[in-house]
C-alpha cells in the first residue's frame, strides 16, 4: 500500500508539472503581438536607368500588431560600381522631402514612402544594390539573440533592389571641317555630339599625315561641342587627320588645307571679320571690336585663354561684337596677355589671336 501511495503521488506530481509546462508553452505563443510589420515593394524590380537619372521605388509598410508602434526605416548601398551612388527615403516623388525615422503607426495603419536612388554624377556605366529596411521598436531596442523573447515581437522587414546604368550611345552630329573637305589654313576643328560628351573623358588630336606629327593645340569642351584650337595656322596643301577617343568611343575624319595661292571666295564672309584694335590697350581703348558682321546673321564670338578656358562670349549687336576687356564670364578681372578668339557664323568658323594690355 505504501508503494501504491508513492506511485499515485509521483503521478500527480508529473501531471501538475505537465500542466504547468503546457500552460507556459501556451504563453510563449501568446506573447503580446504588438510588434509586427508587413512591407511591400509596389515598384518591383526597377528598370535599368540612364546616367544622371534618379530612380524611385515605392513601398508600403503596415503595422500589423495590436498597439501603436514606432517603425524605424532605413536604406543603404550594399554594393556599387561606377562611382558613388546615393540612396534616400522620401515621402513622395514630387517634392522628394526626406522621411523622418522613426514613424509612429497605429495598429493597422499603413505608411507610403519611396526609396530614392541617385546615380553617380559622372559615370557612363555602373550598378548598385540597395537594401531597404523597416524595423519595429521592439527589435530596434533588443535585436535577435540578446536574451529577450523573440516570438511575434521582434520583427524586421527587408527588401533588396538592383539597378544598372544603361550606357547611352555617343554619336557625332557633325564635324567642322566636314570629312574630305578643303579648308583654309586658319581653321577651327570641332565636333558636335549627342548626348553631352562630358562623361566620356574624350581626347582630341590633329595629325599632319605627311609627317605623322601631331599638331600642337588646345582642346575645349563647351556643352555638346568639342573643339581643337591649333596654336599656329596649319600648313598649306597638307592632309590632316582629326581623332576623338575616350571611354570606348573612337571617331576620326580627314580634311586638306588649301595652298597659299588659293583665294577665298567672297561668299566666305567670315574670313573678312577682323578684331580691332589689336593689341587692345584697356587704358586707352574703350572697346575691341569684331567686325564687319552680316546684319541678318546670328554671330557669336568666344574668347579663350591660351590653356583653353572660356573667358567671355560676345553676342552680335548692330553689325559688330564688342568687348571692354575688363572681366571674364565670372566677373573676375582679366589679366594682360594673349587670347584666342573664335568667330562662329552659321556653319563657318574663324579663329585668331588678340593681345590685351592693361
Amino acid at each position: 500500500m505504501q508503494y501504491l501511495g508513492l506511485i499515485r503521488g509521483l503521478y500527480l506530481c508529473c501531471l501538475i508539472m505537465f500542466s504547468a509546462s503546457a500552460a507556459y508553452a501556451g504563453q510563449t505563443v501568446t506573447i503580446d503581438q504588438g510588434h509586427n510589420l508587413a512591407m511591400s515593394n509596389l515598384t518591383g524590380i526597377i528598370q535599368d536607368i540612364l546616367p544622371k537619372e534618379t530612380a524611385y521605388c515605392h513601398y508600403l509598410v503596415k503595422n500589423t500588431g495590436n498597439i501603436t508602434d514606432d517603425i524605424y526605416l532605413s536604406s543603404e548601398v550594399v554594393s556599387n560600381t561606377g562611382g558613388t551612388w546615393t540612396t534616400l527615403l522620401v515621402a513622395d516623388e514630387i517634392t522628394s522631402s526626406l522621411l523622418a525615422s522613426p514613424q509612429p503607426l497605429t495598429a493597422g495603419e499603413t505608411l507610403s514612402f519611396y526609396a530614392k536612388i541617385i546615380s553617380p554624377v559622372a559615370a557612363i556605366s555602373g550598378s548598385c544594390t540597395i537594401r531597404v529596411s523597416a524595423v519595429n521598436s521592439y527589435f530596434h531596442e533588443h535585436g535577435t539573440g540578446d536574451g529577450w523573447p523573440a516570438q511575434g515581437d521582434a520583427d524586421v522587414q527587408q527588401d533588396v533592389i538592383n539597378i544598372q546604368l544603361i550606357t547611352p550611345m555617343l554619336t557625332i552630329i557633325s564635324t567642322t571641317p566636314s570629312d574630305s573637305s578643303l579648308v583654309p589654313i586658319e581653321t577651327l576643328i570641332e565636333a558636335i555630339f549627342n548626348p553631352d560628351p562630358a562623361r566620356w573623358n574624350l581626347m582630341m588630336s590633329l595629325q599632319d599625315e605627311s609627317t605623322g606629327i601631331n599638331v600642337a593645340g588646345r582642346v575645349v569642351l563647351q556643352g555638346n561641342r568639342l573643339s581643337f584650337i591649333p596654336d599656329t595656322p596649319l600648313a598649306a596643301s597638307r592632309q590632316y587627320k582629326a581623332v576623338i577617343s575616350g571611354s570606348g568611343f573612337v571617331h576620326e575624319w580627314r580634311f586638306a588645307t588649301m595652298s597659299t595661292e588659293v583665294k577665298i571666295e567672297p561668299a566666305d564672309e567670315i574670313q573678312s571679320i577682323v578684331n580691332y584694335p589689336n593689341p587692345f590697350n584697356i587704358t586707352t581703348d574703350k572697346y575691341t571690336a569684331f567686325s564687319p558682321l552680316s546684319i541678318n546673321e546670328d554671330v557669336v564670338v568666344e574668347i579663350y585663354t591660351l590653356d583653353g578656358s572660356l573667358v567671355q562670349t560676345l553676342t552680335y549687336q548692330n553689325g559688330t561684337c564688342l568687348w571692354n576687356g575688363q572681366k571674364n564670364k565670372n566677373e573676375d578681372k582679366v589679366s594682360s596677355g594673349i587670347y584666342i578668339y573664335i568667330v562662329k557664323m552659321k556653319e563657318q568658323r574663324k579663329i585668331g589671336r588678340m593681345t590685351v594690355v592693361r
